[in-house]
Parts: structure tokens; C-alpha cells; sequence
């Protein structure tokens, strides 16, 4: 049975939207599943594939600077970061992210394990908190069937 999350509950998914937004949405489907509200990223595609600043279809601007600073405001409302560092990657946007975070005492759960030696103490693994989340297809498709067939009993 899987645990649904009671509450409002948010976070933000920070990580490499050139390197990894389809594994940051599917993360986000994930989490969503278990009840957790997640605040970015928003939308389901990139608009401008391979640019250095990546905006989304539900970005409302496309001002940088103004949509960090929505960014940081999300991270403020969040009760945890969430960082996908697949293969230990960070990029600078989640570097500064992480230090934001930090700076207002806001916890960060990671994907894969915090290798840096000033980053890793401020971290959690996001298995240690929500358990096992398969990312693959199949892994959310079953996800999701479970937690749908949970909300028909329930309801």
C-alpha cells in the first residue's frame, strides 16, 4: 500500500532542465502521486530545447531574472527542495538553488547520494524520506494504477 502524503505538502524540483526534464517531470509525477503538491517545474516541455536558459511551456515569462526569482518565492512556500542529481550532477541554477534553500532553513532530498563534501551535509536522500521510487515507465504507470486503485477504496 502506498503511504499517501497528508497536508499541504510542496516542494520544488531543482536540476539540469537541459540534462534532465523528462526525468524531473516523471520524478514530479512520482511525488505527486504521493500527495506532495510540486510547485516547479511547471508545464511538460521545453520551449526552447538546447538553450542555455531552458523556458517551459507554462513559464508566464521569459524574463531570467524574474523567473528565478519565482523560483526562489516557490522554494520559500516549499516544506523540502527536491534535488534530481542524476548521475551526481548539479548544475549552477541547482547550486544556486541549494544555497537558497540552505540559507532558509529549508531541507534538501536528493535523487543519488550528495558527493561534494559542503553540500552533502545539508542533504537527505529522497529514499530515505518517501522510499523507493521507480522512475522508469513502468515503475510510474504501476505507481500510479496502485495509488488510483488506493483512492477507489478510500473513496
Amino acid at each position: 500500500m502506498t503511504s499517501m502524503i497528508k497536508g499541504n505538502v510542496c516542494t520544488v524540483i531543482s536540476g539540469s532542465y537541459r540534462r534532465h526534464l523528462a526525468g524531473m517531470y516523471s520524478l514530479k509525477s512520482a511525488l505527486e502521486s504521493k500527495g506532495i503538491t510540486v510547485l516547479s517545474p511547471v508545464g511538460s516541455i521545453a520551449v526552447n530545447p538546447g538553450e542555455e536558459f531552458v523556458i517551459l511551456d507554462e513559464d508566464p515569462i521569459e524574463d531570467h531574472r524574474v523567473l528565478q526569482d519565482s523560483v526562489f518565492a516557490k522554494i520559500r512556500r516549499s516544506s523540502f527542495l527536491t534535488s534530481y542529481n542524476e548521475g551526481g550532477y548539479i548544475g549552477a541554477a541547482a547550486l544556486l538553488e541549494f544555497g537558497y534553500a540552505i540559507s532558509q532553513g529549508i531541507q534538501i532530498l536528493t535523487l543519488e547520494p550528495a558527493t561534494d563534501p559542503n553540500i552533502a551535509p545539508y542533504t537527505r536522500l529522497l529514499s530515505d524520506v518517501f522510499g523507493e521510487i521507480d522512475l522508469t515507465p513502468e515503475g510510474l504507470r504501476q505507481h500510479v494504477e496502485r495509488t488510483s486503485d488506493e483512492l477507489e477504496v478510500v473513496g
